[in-house]
């Protein structure tokens, strides 16, 4: 893996200097560039604990795209990480939203990385937005309230009044989760009004 990680590097330091010279590598040679995405597909098999297709669309969006700037290998690497998922189960979610991003032709290479945080970034909240409970935080809060500044005291006890029980940004049942597209536009909707 060692080797094949070191060579992967190389391709990619050419592929940059190609560009920078304005040499179009898949305009001189569509078949050397299909190889080397080939390989970088084998390199990312080895390296990566989970083969998904997302990851592949990754490998092909950055090795063909025309002006990779400031991305490079340590940035690739991040965003297939950053997917390493096992497709299925809880993960569709996230692969699923990563795929629509990585596919859409306006997002280069160099947005990935941020995009992809981005949509984690979103999950989490809206799955733990539904434990959201008020009065519970208050209640936190004003046992620690002994031992606060009197300012961040005063703070407390202002969001207290004005964010009372009941003021939740988000309302479920029970059995509805926020990973469900009809329940995220929903919250979505009811966030905006």
């Amino acid at each position: 893996l060692g080797v094949l990680t070191q060579h992967c590097q190389s391709l990619f330091r050419v592929i940059k200097e190609a560009q920078l010279t304005k040499l179009h590598l898949r305009k001189s040679d569509m078949e050397a560039m299909d190889r080397t995405v080939d390989f970088f597909l084998a390199w990312q098999e080895k390296a990566m604990l989970f083969n998904n297709q997302v990851q592949r669309l990754i490998i092909h969006k950055v090795i063909n795209w025309d002006e990779l700037g400031p991305f490079d290998f340590a940035d690739l690497d991040s965003c297939l990480r950053r997917v390493d998922r096992e497709e299925g189960g809880s993960n569709d979610v996230f692969l699923s939203r990563a795929k629509v991003v990585v596919e859409d032709e306006e997002t280069g290479p160099k947005d990935l990385k941020s995009m992809l945080s981005h949509i984690e970034t979103m999950l989490f909240f809206l799955k733990y937005a539904k434990l959201e409970d008020l009065a519970s935080t208050h209640r936190e809060f004003k046992q620690q309230s002994a031992v606060l500044h009197p300012t961040v005291d005063n703070c407390l006890r202002w969001s207290a009044d004005v964010y009372t029980p009941g003021q939740e940004l988000v309302h479920l049942g029970e059995s509805d989760v926020l990973t469900d597209s009809s329940n995220i536009q929903a919250v979505l909707h009811n966030l905006r009004h």
